[in-house]
C-alpha cells in the first residue's frame, strides 16, 4: 500500500524529518493569492484548505495519508511505524487525547467566541445526525483530538473531509458576511479575551480550522473508538509570512 505523511506549511522552514514517506505540501504553491477557490481568505480554513485540495484530487492519493505540520510532528519522526499493520489493527493513528481545563465547549469559548461553535453544532445536528451525539460528548467532556494530525485510509479521509467542508461551508452561509468584518463588528465576542494571542484578529480569523480541527476529532471518536496514539514534538517556531 502507497502511503504518505504530508508537512503542511504556509512559511518557510528547516524540515527536520527525512523519510521518504514525508512530503512538504506549501500552501503558498497551491494558492499563491492567499485566497480559497471561493474567495474567501486562506486563514480561514487553516491547514485544512489544503487537505481540501488533497480531497479534490483523489486520484493521486496514497492509499494511507497522513498530516503533521511545519512545528509539530509525530514523535516517532522518522523512526515511522509500520503504518499499514497499525492502520489494520486500529483504523486510525492520532495524537493523543488533549485534555483542557473545564469542558471542550468552556475551552473554545475562552480562546474564540462561543456562536461560532454554537452555529457548528446546529449544522452537524441538521446535517449529519448520525455524528451529532459524538460531537456533543466531545463538547461537553474535557479531551479531543487537536492540531488536525492524523493517519488514516484514503477513503476514511475522504468522507471525513467531506463531513468537515460541508459544515466549514454551510457556516459561511449561515453567518453570510466577510469573517473580518464580523470580527470586528462583534469586538467583545472575538477580541476580548483574557489570552493575548486572542486579541489578534488574524488568529480569530481562522475560526474554520478551529471549528474543523472539532469536527474532524469528533468524527474520529465516532469512527474509531481505539486509535493508536502518539504524542507530539513542537520544533522551534519558522519563519511566518504575515497575513491580514
Amino acid at each position: 500500500m502507497t502511503q504518505k505523511i504530508y508537512i503542511c506549511t504556509h512559511t518557510d522552514f528547516d524540515c527536520p524529518v527525512h523519510h521518504p514517506v514525508y512530503e512538504v505540501l506549501d500552501a503558498r504553491k497551491l494558492f499563491p493569492n492567499d485566497k480559497a477557490p471561493n474567495g474567501v481568505d486562506a486563514l480561514y480554513y487553516s491547514e485544512l484548505l489544503s487537505y481540501k485540495w488533497l480531497a479534490d484530487h483523489p486520484d493521486t492519493l496514497p492509499d494511507i495519508i497522513g498530516f503533521c505540520h511545519y512545528r509539530k510532528y509525530w514523535e516517532f519522526m522518522d523512526d515511522v511505524p509500520n503504518l499499514e499493520a497499525l492502520i489494520q489493527e486500529h483504523g486510525c493513528i492520532t495524537l493523543h487525547l488533549h485534555e483542557v481545563k473545564g469542558s471542550v465547549y468552556d475551552q473554545y469559548d475562552r480562546c474564540f467566541f462561543f456562536g461560532d461553535m454554537d452555529i457548528a453544532k446546529a449544522i452537524v445536528m441538521f446535517r449529519h445526525p448520525d455524528l451529532y451525539p459524538t460531537f456533543t460528548r466531545m463538547l461537553q467532556g474535557n479531551t479531543f483530538y487537536a492540531c488536525n494530525m492524523f493517519i488514516m485510509r484514503k477513503a476514511d479521509f475522504l468522507q471525513m473531509m467531506d463531513v468537515v467542508w460541508d459544515v466549514l461551508q454551510r457556516y459561511l452561509t449561515v453567518i453570510d458576511q466577510d469573517i473580518q468584518d464580523r470580527i470586528l463588528q462583534h469586538a467583545d465576542a472575538y477580541l476580548n479575551k483574557a489570552s493575548r494571542k486572542g486579541k489578534q484578529v488574524a488568529h480569530q480569523y481562522r475560526m474554520g480550522g478551529h471549528i474543523g480541527e472539532r469536527v474532524a476529532s469528533a468524527w474520529i471518536m465516532h469512527h474509531f473508538p481505539h486509535p493508536k496514539t502518539y504524542a507530539k514534538i513542537v520544533m522551534e517556531k519558522a519563519r511566518e509570512h504575515k497575513r491580514l
